[in-house]
């Protein structure tokens, strides 16, 4: 099933839509979307600056976060199903979008804290949690601060989502360790399923099995990443889209997949999944055939209707699902 923003905020996103010219948001839209997809220069990206363009944000790039942050969460909870998340900070947070997928994921969550530089998303982000029904809407604390200088509340769970691109280069370690160093129980970082955000996300796993994290998911080890030059690990978290955000994005289909590249690591050792699909599985006549990466390096699985357990999980195996037989 695709992910879903919460009805709730998304109809309060799109009410306050109304009366701005469809024209005016798609506008915005496209010019997001190239700012996410394009290769980072030194220094920040200031990837939102107007109300259009904030409009526009909640429209169709929210949902997208929340589908991805929403599968990370997953994969974590999958590994971890022992871990109590009662608190959670959202760095870079836009309007909250990481805090409702993380309330989605841990019915246990009670407070959270959003930094974020943006005061128009800030204003946002109050009227959203006035709509939403999460227990935690009501606790939910605004620290407006650049991630560069700002002191990142302690919570049990830290994620940065589609933030970490936006910051100078050379700050953006000290900050991957300030948010390891506030993180209680675990750290998700998520990036765009491109070159640049595979390449970026490797850099904060490598800084962060330094600091002594442990790698949860994707990766099934905490060695180096065994692709190939020119490759690089991605995923597709499958998006509802309203109407409206059809119309922004001149698209025929009810969903869309947003590409994501991500790294979680836990305070805790946890044992990740034994292997992970890296790619659409394929399914000629009989047989599906599985790109994995395990424990033991790259590998093709080859799943006939002979190993009756492995063929019902394997008729039913995703990209980015976890693979244990």
């Amino acid at each position: 099933m695709p992910y879903r923003l919460p009805d709730a905020i998304r109809h309060a996103i799109e009410e306050s839509a109304t009366g701005v010219p469809v024209a005016a948001l798609a506008k915005a839209s496209t010019e997001l979307s190239e700012s996410y997809r394009a290769p980072k220069h030194h220094g920040a990206k200031q990837h939102v600056a107007s109300r259009e363009q904030r409009l526009a944000y909640g429209i169709a790039r929210a949902p997208a976060t929340f589908g991805a942050v929403s599968a990370a969460l997953e994969a974590v909870r999958e590994v971890a199903s022992e871990i109590v998340v009662g608190s959670v900070t959202d760095l870079g947070s836009g309007p909250g979008t990481a805090v409702w997928a993380a309330a989605e994921t841990f019915p246990s969550l009670e407070s959270a804290s959003c930094v974020e530089r943006d005061g128009g998303f800030i204003e946002m982000g109050r009227e959203l949690a006035r709509a939403a029904s999460y227990p935690v809407a009501s606790s939910l604390r605004w620290v407006s601060a650049d991630l560069v200088s700002a002191s990142i509340p302690p919570a049990d769970l830290v994620i940065a989502a589609y933030s970490l691109s936006e910051v100078d280069p050379d700050e953006v370690e000290g900050i991957v360790e300030r948010a390891w160093a506030a993180s209680r129980v675990a750290l998700v970082i998520v990036e765009p399923g491109t070159p640049a955000g595979y390449a970026a996300i490797m850099r904060y796993r490598s800084r962060l099995i330094e600091l002594g994290a442990h790698v949860a998911a994707p990766c099934p080890h905490s060695d180096s990443c065994p692709l190939a030059e020119g490759d690089w690990c991605h995923f597709a978290a499958r998006v509802d889209r309203s109407s409206l955000h059809r119309r922004l994005k001149g698209g025929e289909f009810g969903h869309e997949d947003e590409k994501y590249s991500y790294v979680a690591v836990t305070r805790e050792a946890v044992t990740p999944a034994p292997a992970r699909i890296l790619r659409h599985p394929r399914k000629p006549p009989k047989v599906v055939e599985l790109e994995l990466c395990t424990t033991e390096g790259l590998r093709r699985g080859h799943v006939g209707k002979g190993q009756r357990d492995a063929w019902r999980a394997a008729r039913d195996a995703r990209w980015g699902d976890a693979w244990r037989f």
